[in-house]
Protein backbone atom coordinates (compact mmCIF):
# COMPACT_ATOMS: atom_id res chain seq x y z
CA UNK A 1 0.00 0.00 0.00
CA UNK A 2 1.40 3.40 -0.92
CA UNK A 3 1.03 6.81 0.66
CA UNK A 4 -1.24 7.86 -2.20
CA UNK A 5 -3.74 5.06 -1.50
CA UNK A 6 -4.79 6.91 1.67
CA UNK A 7 -5.69 10.19 -0.08
CA UNK A 8 -9.43 10.79 0.29
CA UNK A 9 -9.89 14.32 -0.96
CA UNK A 10 -8.81 16.26 -4.05
CA UNK A 11 -5.42 17.93 -3.71
CA UNK A 12 -3.59 20.66 -5.61
CA UNK A 13 0.18 20.23 -5.84
CA UNK A 14 2.06 23.10 -7.53
CA UNK A 15 -0.65 23.80 -10.10
CA UNK A 16 -1.60 20.19 -10.90
CA UNK A 17 -5.07 18.98 -9.93
CA UNK A 18 -5.89 15.35 -9.29
CA UNK A 19 -8.55 13.36 -7.46
CA UNK A 20 -8.66 9.97 -5.78
CA UNK A 21 -10.22 8.58 -8.96
CA UNK A 22 -6.94 9.42 -10.74
CA UNK A 23 -8.67 10.98 -13.73
CA UNK A 24 -6.05 12.90 -15.62
CA UNK A 25 -7.04 16.52 -15.98
CA UNK A 26 -5.85 18.80 -18.76
CA UNK A 27 -2.95 20.80 -17.45
CA UNK A 28 0.31 22.44 -18.38
CA UNK A 29 3.40 21.65 -16.36
CA UNK A 30 4.66 24.87 -14.81
CA UNK A 31 8.31 25.91 -14.61
CA UNK A 32 10.27 24.10 -11.86
CA UNK A 33 7.46 21.67 -11.12
CA UNK A 34 6.50 18.12 -12.03
CA UNK A 35 3.56 15.76 -12.06
CA UNK A 36 3.80 12.00 -11.56
CA UNK A 37 1.03 9.43 -11.90
CA UNK A 38 0.82 5.76 -10.95
CA UNK A 39 2.55 3.66 -13.62
CA UNK A 40 -0.19 1.40 -15.01
CA UNK A 41 2.29 -0.34 -17.35
CA UNK A 42 4.68 -1.54 -14.62
CA UNK A 43 5.68 -5.14 -15.38
CA UNK A 44 8.94 -5.57 -13.40
CA UNK A 45 10.23 -4.34 -10.05
CA UNK A 46 12.81 -2.23 -11.88
CA UNK A 47 10.08 -0.20 -13.62
CA UNK A 48 9.12 3.05 -11.84
CA UNK A 49 6.06 3.14 -9.59
CA UNK A 50 5.14 6.62 -10.85
CA UNK A 51 5.92 8.40 -14.13
CA UNK A 52 5.32 11.88 -15.42
CA UNK A 53 6.84 15.11 -16.69
CA UNK A 54 8.85 18.00 -15.26
CA UNK A 55 9.75 21.41 -16.66
CA UNK A 56 13.14 22.97 -15.88
CA UNK A 57 14.48 26.03 -17.72
CA UNK A 58 11.85 25.54 -20.42
CA UNK A 59 12.99 21.95 -21.11
CA UNK A 60 10.59 19.04 -20.59
CA UNK A 61 11.93 15.97 -18.74
CA UNK A 62 10.55 12.48 -18.13
CA UNK A 63 10.09 11.82 -14.39
CA UNK A 64 10.48 8.33 -12.89
CA UNK A 65 9.73 7.73 -9.20
CA UNK A 66 10.19 4.56 -7.15
CA UNK A 67 8.68 3.80 -3.72
CA UNK A 68 11.39 2.32 -1.50
CA UNK A 69 12.04 1.41 2.14
CA UNK A 70 15.11 2.25 4.19
CA UNK A 71 16.86 -0.16 6.60
CA UNK A 72 14.34 0.76 9.32
CA UNK A 73 11.44 -0.01 6.94
CA UNK A 74 10.47 3.67 6.63
CA UNK A 75 9.04 4.57 3.21
CA UNK A 76 10.73 7.09 0.94
CA UNK A 77 10.74 8.06 -2.74
CA UNK A 78 13.66 7.86 -5.14
CA UNK A 79 13.52 9.52 -8.52
CA UNK A 80 15.23 10.29 -11.81
CA UNK A 81 14.86 12.86 -14.58
CA UNK A 82 15.62 12.24 -18.25
CA UNK A 83 15.47 14.91 -20.93
CA UNK A 84 12.68 14.20 -23.41
CA UNK A 85 14.59 13.25 -26.53
CA UNK A 86 13.42 14.08 -30.03
CA UNK A 87 15.77 11.88 -32.07
CA UNK A 88 15.53 11.79 -35.88
CA UNK A 89 14.00 8.28 -35.80
CA UNK A 90 11.24 9.41 -33.44
CA UNK A 91 10.61 12.56 -35.44
CA UNK A 92 10.49 10.59 -38.69
CA UNK A 93 7.86 8.33 -37.14
CA UNK A 94 5.88 11.47 -36.29
CA UNK A 95 6.29 12.77 -39.86
CA UNK A 96 8.91 15.44 -39.11
CA UNK A 97 11.80 15.71 -41.58
CA UNK A 98 15.35 15.53 -40.23
CA UNK A 99 18.37 17.39 -41.58
CA UNK A 100 19.32 16.93 -45.24
CA UNK A 101 22.21 14.58 -45.92
CA UNK A 102 24.16 17.48 -47.40
CA UNK A 103 24.07 19.21 -44.00
CA UNK A 104 25.94 16.36 -42.30
CA UNK A 105 29.69 17.08 -42.03
CA UNK A 106 30.49 13.39 -41.32
CA UNK A 107 31.80 11.58 -44.44
CA UNK A 108 30.40 8.18 -43.43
Amino acid sequence: MSYFDDVIEPRIIRGTYYTTERKQMAYETKELSFSAFKNKRKEKDSHPDFTGEAKVNGQIYWVSVWEKRDKNNNPYFSGALKLKDFTPAKEAARGVDGPDEGDNPCPW
